[in-house]
């Protein structure tokens, strides 16, 4: 999920967005985004294609395919990537070459067959009548699994590393980031046990990320609990100030201030909500902040997001400032 399309508020958007599975961006940023992605069951990369094609003109079909790519490859091998890309990825797609790299409005065949792709990376929750279209056009088109967690990314990038010809390097990331999620669990091991909760309410109703959901999974590798996944939850499930109190967070875990903002939405909204103020972690402040763009990844910052929320989840625990 912005660790999966225009971005919308972080959770709400997220599960507004799931209604529509909007096309370009793996998760849920601001105004208008597709959902942060919710894991598909059976779903998988397809570790047997043999596509033929030489990789020279790729089109990342959502931000998330596109920070795949962009750890893989040189900028010159892709010939386009998600307009979105500018605002909503946490890595930079304003340099290195990127900068000259086609912006894609969004994925519909017309504009992919215009970059003459010789292969289309995407998701299971991206228009699938997309895909077929391009597939029947003798476009190949990989699609990745939505990731469950640090394995599926591995399986992910060795998947990629060999159809783009680019084995060593995905070894190399996927070594230097498994390396992290190895330290992640031996630092939670340290830790008391401690329920989170992602949890998004921009006054119009909450959503809390709970089973299956990318957000779930970061939880998960931060060595944190899922109150909402305990809770038998799952997906983008809807949580009213009552069902919260129930859940009762050790930790909430909310999308940093959207620029310009000089608080989060909804922490403004609980803030504001009488019936929300007997919220423990609310009365303790026991909140945690990450950008939006991290959160709901799901691609390999899904390993940056669980780094960081791990980092200030100690941070807030010893009293340190976020």
């Amino acid at each position: 999920m912005a660790r999966l399309m225009s971005q919308l508020p972080t959770f709400f958007r997220l599960a507004c967005g799931a209604l529509t599975l909007l096309a370009l961006q793996a998760c849920d940023p601001k105004p208008a985004a597709g959902p942060t992605p919710t894991t598909t069951p059976g779903a998988s990369v397809e570790d047997d294609v043999h596509f033929t094609t030489e990789g020279k003109r790729i089109v990342a079909a959502n931000t998330a395919a596109a920070e795949y790519l962009y750890f893989l490859v040189p900028a010159d091998r892709v010939a386009a990537v998600p307009e979105q890309v500018g605002a909503y990825s946490s890595v930079s797609f304003a340099d290195s070459g990127w900068e000259n790299v086609e912006r894609l409005p969004r994925y519909s065949a017309d504009p992919v067959l215009a970059a003459r792709a010789d292969l289309v990376v995407t998701h299971p929750w991206q228009e699938p009548e997309t895909t077929s279209l391009l597939r029947k056009q003798d476009v190949p088109v990989l699609v990745l699994v939505s990731a469950n967690g640090w394995d599926d990314i591995a399986r992910n990038m060795r998947t990629l590393g060999r159809v783009l010809h680019r084995e060593k390097r995905a070894e190399t990331e996927i070594l230097r980031r498994g390396n992290t999620v190895e330290r992640l669990a031996r630092d939670a091991a340290k830790r008391p046990k401690l329920r989170a909760l992602v949890y998004s309410n921009d006054g119009n109703g909450g959503w809390a990320a709970s089973k299956g959901t990318t957000a779930d999974a970061v939880l998960r590798m931060a060595g944190l609990g899922n109150a909402a996944t305990e809770a038998g939850l799952t997906g983008h499930a809807q949580v009213d100030f009552d069902r919260l109190l129930v859940l009762d967070p050790d930790v909430l875990v909310l999308t940093e201030a959207a620029k310009g903002q000089a608080t989060s939405t909804t922490l403004a909204t609980l803030q504001g909500a009488p019936a929300a103020q007997s919220l423990r972690a609310l009365k303790e402040n026991k909140l945690v902040f990450v950008p939006d763009a991290l959160l709901s990844s799901d691609s390999p910052t899904m390993v940056d997001a669980a780094d960081l929320l791990a980092l200030r989840v100690d941070d807030l625990l010893a009293g340190r400032k976020q």
